[in-house]
């Protein structure tokens, strides 16, 4: 798999929406109880592009994933659930398209962010994901990531 992780840029938005537009599809019709609502809106995708923070995952010029990180936090009592504060990489968005799920592509993007968070000295990396996503979870759970808790945005 000749896959390139890389900065996305604003001429990538129409491309990234028809991503997201499908995994919101994909969503609503599997089994999962996963809130489509979390996924990210243009307005949000946007921001993201101009703050340089969205990175997209590429094979022969098709997007097949992407990940948004940085180190604001989404919700106002997360950091209660966690014992280092101090420099943490935070995975805001993480969405590989329904077609390429299963093929790598979302271990990929992790290892991808533990680099550079390993490059950038970040603390830690530290992500949501949704209560029902075991497969997610079973993912984590082998790569060592540790359980928190539940956060709740206000």
């Amino acid at each position: 798999m000749n896959v390139i992780i890389q900065g996305a840029s604003l001429s990538d938005l129409d491309e990234i929406q028809r991503l997201v537009k499908k995994a919101k599809s994909h969503l609503s019709e599997g089994d999962s109880k996963s809130d489509t609502q979390d996924l990210p809106s243009k307005a949000l995708l946007i921001s993201d592009l101009k703050c340089l923070n969205l990175h997209k995952v590429v094979q022969e010029g098709e997007i097949l994933g992407i990940v948004t990180v940085n180190q604001e936090t989404a919700c106002q009592n997360e950091i209660s659930v966690w014992e280092d504060h101090s420099n943490p990489l935070i995975i805001h968005r993480k969405i590989v398209h329904p077609k390429h799920e299963m093929k790598g592509v979302n271990s990929f993007i992790l290892d991808y962010v533990e680099e550079k968070a390993k490059n950038e000295v970040y603390s830690s990396v530290r992500l949501y994901i949704p209560a029902d996503s075991e497969t997610e979870y079973d993912r984590l759970q082998k790569r060592q990531y540790k359980d928190r808790g539940a956060a709740r945005r206000w």
